[in-house]
C-alpha cells in the first residue's frame, strides 16, 4: 500500500509522531488500528440498535435515550 502525501500533510505527520514517540510509519498504523476498532464497534452498536426497533423492544431503546439525556445533561 502507498500513500502520498502533500508535503504539508507529511510534515504534520512527522509532527505528531514525534510527538508521541514514534516513526511516522508506525504512528499511522496506530491511528488506523484505532479508526477501525471505532468503526467495527460502531457498525456493532448500529447493528444492535436495528435488531431492537426490528423485535420491537422498545424498552431498551427508551433506556438507552434515557440515559443518553443524562449523560447530555
Amino acid at each position: 500500500l502507498t500513500v502520498n502525501l502533500t508535503p504539508e500533510l507529511e510534515q504534520r505527520l512527522t509532527t505528531i509522531a514525534q510527538r508521541n514517540g514514534l516513526d511516522p510509519g508506525d504512528y499511522v498504523v496506530r491511528v488506523l488500528k484505532e479508526k477501525l476498532s471505532e468503526e467495527e464497534k460502531r457498525a456493532q452498536l448500529i447493528a444492535t440498535l436495528k435488531s431492537w426497533r426490528e423485535e420491537g423492544d422498545e424498552q431498551e431503546l427508551s433506556a438507552l435515550y434515557v440515559d443518553d439525556q443524562c449523560f447530555e445533561e
